[in-house]
């Protein structure tokens, strides 16, 4: 059986983890959400796949070729949903763990009870 370290050490340790790891959470998620935003601007019909679909001049074989791109750029930008959604998702336990954390008083963690 495992023991945990609750010792005050262990708690100032894991809650300035986790601040860290909020900040570079929020560093990910705004920039997985400026890639998200981007693909929506790219993929409307009126963005460049539209332009690109579109075109008269382009051969059915070009038009295939694109559309084959394109469906690999969607998927992919489907996964990043999921990993920005992830990312949220840790996120919010990890705020939930420092709101538990600095609720204990100071003098316990530091060993004054």
């Amino acid at each position: 059986m495992h023991t945990i370290d609750n010792s005050p050490e262990m708690i100032k340790s894991s809650f300035n983890w986790t601040l860290a790891t909020m900040q570079v959470i929020q560093t990910l998620h705004h920039k997985y959400t400026e890639a998200l935003r981007a693909c929506d601007v790219f993929s409307d019909d009126h963005g460049d796949v539209g332009f690109f679909l579109d075109s008269d001049a382009s051969k059915s074989e070009e038009q295939e070729i694109l559309r084959t791109i394109f469906t690999r750029i969607k998927a992919e930008m489907q996964e990043l949903q999921l990993a920005n959604e992830r990312l949220g998702t840790l996120r919010i336990r990890c705020v939930e763990y420092s709101n538990f954390v600095s609720r204990i008083p100071i003098r316990q963690l530091d060993g004054h009870v």
